[in-house]
């Protein structure tokens, strides 16, 4: 399947038709060995587990009022299971919120389609991707470069729509889902006017909703060329995050080498 067609939303379909489109035995892909052992190590999680609390993650989304139109696959569900170390209850609010979030900031969360012309341009230009190789961790590397969001062109819904098509796309390899991400971000020609694309409140709650419901293992967070002027930025935006995440970043001197 192509990115394009991961990431373009389909037409609206009712749960009990997505629920009917469940492969029976479908609990998940077959994961190399090395993976395997750190989601016993890190997310307790083996066969019996797995398959335990896929079938109640799936019989609650089933009956539950909140939950329409959502993905019941494996895919889909282990994410959630996975970054909440697969307590079920846990990852059903996540998923809860993950869903509120697309209705409480629709412009920003809905219509996700890579051949929109300004966010199909903004990732063409190399503003996020995915590196090809590996941290020494295994986990995906994502890169980011802001000298490549012109703040006079794109908005924030075509910055954060390109977030979200990278992290949905990387998601559907279950690889991703257990090691988690190491995010770089290339601060260089970053200015206010890149501040001024997002309100303060606006920005506020679209992290604080985006790390509380995307079903990503944030393990590392690094930052490059930070300019002195818009450190006071840094730091605000940094205290929207939870402490846990707070600790994981890391302001940089220096060119990382993997």
């Amino acid at each position: 399947m192509s990115t394009t067609q991961v990431l373009i939303s389909g037409p609206p379909m009712e749960l009990g038709r997505l629920q009917s489109q469940v492969p029976e035995g479908d609990f998940g892909a077959e994961l190399p060995l090395e993976t395997r052992r750190l989601a016993r190590q890190q997310l307790r999680e083996d066969e019996h587990s797995r398959q335990q609390a896929l079938q109640q993650f799936r019989d609650w989304a089933s009956k539950s009022e909140e939950v329409k139109n959502c993905r019941l696959d494996a895919n889909f569900m282990l994410r959630f299971l996975r970054v909440k170390k697969f307590s079920v209850p846990m990852a059903q609010q996540t998923l809860l919120k993950y869903l509120s979030l697309r209705q409480t900031l629709p412009h920003l969360c809905k219509r996700l389609d890579y051949l929109e012309p300004s966010v199909n341009e903004l990732m063409s230009a190399g503003y996020i991707f995915p590196l090809l190789e590996r941290d020494s961790e295994g986990r995906k590397v994502i890169f980011y470069a802001a000298s490549k969001l012109d703040p006079y062109k794109f908005t924030c819904a075509d910055m954060t729509k390109a977030h979200i098509m990278t992290y949905e796309a990387l998601l559907e390899d279950e690889t991703n889902q257990v090691h988690g991400f190491c995010h770089v971000s290339d601060l260089a020609g970053i200015s206010a006017a890149h501040v001024t694309l997002w309100s303060p409140s606006e920005f506020t709650t679209a992290v604080k909703w985006g790390e509380q419901s995307i079903p990503m293992r944030h393990k590392e967070m690094h930052f490059l060329n930070l300019p002195a002027p818009v450190r006071l930025v840094y730091d605000l935006a940094r205290s929207t995050f939870s402490e846990k995440i707070r600790k994981r970043f890391k302001v940089e001197s220096k060119i990382l080498v993997a």
